[in-house]
């Protein structure tokens, strides 16, 4: 899983022109506001309780599984 503060960094990492090297913006990343933060823990919950209950069905149902899969 990847985590918020790593994906925020990755999208404001800036490309050089020369060999395409990555480097971070001298004015530095800018931290995310309390309600964004908010937000992206509540997405990830979400999220982590859509995929514990699909990996639960799957489990329960292991032939539907394989044969949704082909």
């Amino acid at each position: 899983m990847v985590l918020p503060s790593r994906v925020a960094a990755f999208a404001n990492r800036v490309k050089k022109t020369t060999g395409g090297r990555a480097w971070l913006p001298k004015w530095g990343l800018t931290g995310l506001s309390p309600t964004q933060k908010a937000n992206r823990r509540k997405n990830v919950a979400e999220e982590h309780g859509i995929m514990s209950s699909l990996k639960q069905a799957a489990e329960n149902e292991p032939a539907r599984a394989v044969r949704a899969q082909k």
